[in-house]
């Protein structure tokens, strides 16, 4: 999954704070409890745009989806997210926080890139894991990962393509055996 360009982009009012705050996002852990309500405001940082997304990437490793996105979500994988409320210049919207890991991938069949320095996996080029691993992970980020990225399955790309949520687009970069 990966953002459409021609969207107005999302940037947080208290950068530290979001920061701060969504630092575990993508972890596998829940984050709802305690959880304080972010703001963010619409932005065009690249190019003049005047259209809204219904998903948009933040700067910060994090989505932040409007709430057809969640609709969409609850039919098709609410135990693999949860959604952590935020405002966007005062309407309701939520950070998808992916709860499934994969631990495991095909390493001699996968293209990951491991940073040197931190031995943590910064790129995934091509990834293979089997079904095994997989489990009932529809969507899901890498053990390993910075947690910047997840994958979805067919399933989520479908719910989302054929529910028109907009500002979303994919790539298939893996598979599963």
């Amino acid at each position: 999954m990966f953002p459409v360009e021609g969207f107005l982009d999302l940037q947080a009012i208290d950068l530290d704070g979001a920061r701060e705050a969504l630092k575990n996002v993508h972890s596998g852990a829940s984050l709802l409890s305690g959880w304080i309500p972010l703001d963010f405001v619409w932005c065009s940082r690249i190019k003049k745009s005047d259209a809204y997304p219904d998903a948009c990437p933040t700067y910060l490793s994090s989505w932040v989806v409007n709430g057809a996105f969640v609709d969409c979500f609850c039919d098709v994988a609410e135990d693999c997210v949860e959604f952590l409320p935020v405002s966007v210049e005062g309407s309701a919207w939520f950070v998808l926080n992916c709860l499934k890991k994969v631990s495991s991938y095909e390493k001699g069949q996968s293209i990951v890139y491991i940073s040197p320095y931190s031995e943590e996996i910064f790129l995934v080029q091509w990834l293979v894991i089997s079904n095994d691993a997989l489990g009932k992970a529809d969507i899901f980020t890498l053990a390993g990962s910075n947690n910047s990225v997840f994958f979805v399955t067919d399933k989520i790309k479908s719910a989302i393509e054929s529910s028109g949520i907009c500002g979303v687009g994919f790539k298939v970069i893996g598979q599963v055996v």
